[in-house]
């Protein structure tokens, strides 16, 4: 289990603030305390998934804190569940709101 948190300082609540949102094996995506999205949808290496997730409705004028738990059962998981390895990706829409990539890191 995984704990990744990242904080972006916005001027004004958004009215749109679009990102994609991906994790190996599931994840799940809190904003400001708010549990937004859970995922990936089932998937393979050749077809992974990710969630759209519109975090504008969680977000305020101020510091703002986006905090995700990434689990991996590794050797152990189901059958069902694809993996390589342990990852988390968070992709903004637009270089505005960049500041919550998550980067190559």
């Amino acid at each position: 289990m995984f704990h990744f948190r990242n904080t972006v300082d916005l001027a004004t609540k958004p009215t749109s603030f679009i990102v994609r949102v991906s994790a190996d094996s599931r994840y799940r995506l809190f904003v400001n305390g708010s549990s937004v999205s859970v995922g990936p949808a089932r998937g393979d290496l050749l077809h992974w998934r990710y969630e759209t997730v519109d975090l504008a409705p969680y977000l305020h004028a101020g510091r703002n804190v986006l905090a995700a738990v990434v689990w991996n059962w590794s050797e152990v998981r189901p059958g069902a569940r694809i993996s390589r390895r342990t990852g988390f990706l968070v992709q903004s829409d637009n270089a505005t709101n960049a500041a919550v990539d998550s980067g190559t890191s």
